[in-house]
């Protein structure tokens, strides 16, 4: 079965709003160079997230040169940020599954990304570069896939959500190839996806928080739109978590380009 690469998306801050790419390079690792290698953190230097403060969708940002960083607060502020300069700290992540504070070595952004970020939110945050452990550990799973037609299935079942690729926060959304058709939810079938210049492997379904539920535009949270979520996903594996797109991890270094064709090798 073939598809094709629609949109592409990367997320230098985790938990901010990202950047729509018409490339997304992948390292030695399988992971696309330049996601969610920076982060949040409150005057406790515990790690932050959306769904704790919606409003952190205000703050967009996107990678500039090779690692710097650039952001946009809704104010219309930015600041642009060399990629290792910073005072080195201490940072505490919460591991769910083994119920403890985890700590990991960063460095901290400086006071004028500070400040952005209480422009933006309202909160005293401070933003810090991840070292490479630290932003392995805290996304395992490297890259997040839908399909256009499984957002359309969301758009049907909630006629008000907008902007559902950047509520969903993928990397990668496929589409049909013009004139050709596929259900919702394929690439919960698939194994591996072949492009011209990458080979990507399917690890593990997603399982969603609330974070598709907050407006991109607004930063209000409106449960209507992961109860819809959690509908879909119940109507497919009853009494099963709430999935929406797949985890996969490319074989080794490459890249992703809109336009590509994608052969998708499933499971049936």
């Amino acid at each position: 079965m073939q598809a094709r690469i629609q949109s592409l998306w990367r997320y230098p801050v985790k938990s901010c709003s990202g950047e729509s790419l018409k490339t997304l390079v992948l390292d030695s690792e399988g992971r696309p160079v330049g996601d969610r290698r920076w982060a949040v953190v409150n005057s406790a230097a515990e790690l932050q997230w959306m769904g704790g403060l919606p409003r952190l969708t205000w703050v967009q940002a996107r990678q500039v040169g090779e690692a710097g960083l650039h952001l946009m607060g809704r104010d219309g502020s930015e600041l642009t940020l060399a990629p290792h300069a910073g005072r080195a700290v201490t940072i505490r992540a919460w591991d769910d599954t083994a119920k403890q504070w985890n700590s990991f070595e960063a460095l901290d952004a400086g006071p004028e990304a500070a400040a952005l970020l209480m422009r933006a939110t309202g909160e005293p945050l401070s933003l810090v570069r991840l070292s490479e452990d630290c932003a392995r550990h805290l996304a395992p799973n490297p890259m997040h896939l839908i399909s256009q037609p499984s957002l359309d299935a969301w758009q049907q079942a909630t006629p008000e959500v907008h902007m559902r690729a950047r509520r969903a926060r993928v990397n990668l959304v496929l589409e049909p190839l013009d004139g050709e058709d596929f259900p919702p939810f394929i690439e919960e079938q698939a194994l591996r996806l072949s492009t011209p210049e990458a080979q990507l492997s399917i690890t593990t379904p997603c399982v969603r928080c609330v974070m598709p539920s907050i407006d991109p535009a607004t930063a209000v949270l409106d449960e209507r739109f992961g109860q819809s979520l959690s509908e879909l996903s119940q109507s497919r594996q009853p009494a099963g978590p709430t999935i929406f797109g797949v985890y996969a991890r490319s074989e080794g270094a490459g890249r992703l380009n809109v336009g590509d064709v994608v052969t998708l090798e499933l499971n049936f």
